[in-house]
């Protein structure tokens, strides 16, 4: 089970219940899971808060397919996601990190994602919010320091609970 707790002061707290699926259309790759949260706005915390965070987890079966996928993804996603075509290293998660603010479709609306791997787990956090009036990058600096936080309980948490296997003895 995914806390929300590192996002409370950034977004909100859980409102319903998560919606989560799994992913994948080549098992032999990589299996996926995507979970969906609904945040409500905390007393205090802004008009801006609230929103939508969306989390997929990948585990690509081997390291090496983990770190080709992640660079092909950073390359795929300043070319076709990002505004401004620009994505953004972030130090203190994983064993790479970054991040960029997906070009909106309306004006109104603010989407950072965080992409993070470390070894063969791959975390994506997204979240979609209103974006504020003339203030869109200290808003952005707050959720990316949210996304760190997050992510970092993520990996925590998977780890635990799926952890490495024990190297095989002769």
């Amino acid at each position: 089970m995914l806390s929300y707790g590192a996002l409370g002061g950034a977004l909100g707290i859980p409102s319903g219940a998560p919606k989560t699926e799994a992913l994948g259309s080549d098992p032999t790759s990589s299996r996926s899971a995507r979970c969906v949260q609904s945040l409500s706005p905390q007393a205090g915390a802004g008009a801006d808060s609230g929103g939508l965070v969306t989390t997929e987890i990948t585990f690509w079966h081997d390291v090496e397919l983990a770190k080709s996928q992640f660079s092909y993804g950073k390359g795929n996603d300043a070319k076709d996601y990002a505004q401004d075509q620009r994505v953004e290293e972030q130090g203190g998660i994983g064993a790479e990190a970054y991040r960029y603010v997906r070009a909106p479709a309306e004006e109104q609306v603010l989407i950072p994602v965080l992409e993070v791997r470390h070894s063969n787990l791959e975390v994506s956090v997204r979240f979609i919010t209103s974006a504020p009036p003339g203030g869109l990058d200290a808003r952005s600096k707050q959720l990316f320091g949210a996304a760190g936080a997050y992510a970092n309980e993520v990996l925590a948490t998977v780890r635990k609970a799926a952890p490495a296997p024990a190297p095989a003895t002769s």
